[in-house]
């Protein structure tokens, strides 16, 4: 009984860190792919995911 837990416990542990590196890949590609973006009108420095400039309202991407 003690071999299943021994397994069991192994699994989990290797889904957790699976876990961990798939969590880390996803949050380094989006803050490459998307750094902080500046506003073209009014030079505003906005979040990363922005849409629109938090001062002047511009559209950011598209």
């Amino acid at each position: 009984m003690t071999e299943l837990a021994d397994i069991l416990a192994m699994r989990s542990a290797t889904y957790y860190w699976i876990g961990v590196f798939v969590v880390s890949l996803v949050v380094f590609v989006t803050a490459a792919r998307n750094p902080n973006p500046r506003c073209r009108r009014c030079k505003e420095l906005n979040r990363p995911m922005a849409m629109y400039c938090a001062q002047c309202g511009h559209k950011l991407r598209g």
